[in-house]
């Protein structure tokens, strides 16, 4: 899920202005190992595709509410980290 989500972050922060090799710089992979991941995200509905001479990529509205849902549930998940830290051990 973090992958997609840097995906997702990548196009975003773009506005429709993400190449593959943007994206592949700003999720850490190369290309050939990320094409996988972007072609799940656009058959999902999350990305778009957008054709030309150098193909874009656009976050859906599906993929905004995709990032909004995964960045509370990772908020709500470290702050249960954070106070099972602090608990003593029994």
């Amino acid at each position: 899920m973090d992958l997609y989500a840097s995906v997702l972050e990548v196009a975003r922060r773009h506005e429709g202005r993400a190449g593959i090799t943007r994206l592949s710089y700003g999720a850490g992979l190369p290309v050939d190992r990320l094409h996988p991941v972007v072609d799940r995200l656009v058959g999902v509905g999350l990305l778009r595709l957008a054709p030309g001479d150098r193909p874009t990529y656009t976050i859906t509205a599906r993929g905004h509410e995709f990032l909004r849902t995964y960045w509370t549930l990772k908020g709500f998940l470290a702050g249960i980290d954070w106070l099972a830290a602090r608990e003593e051990p029994r």
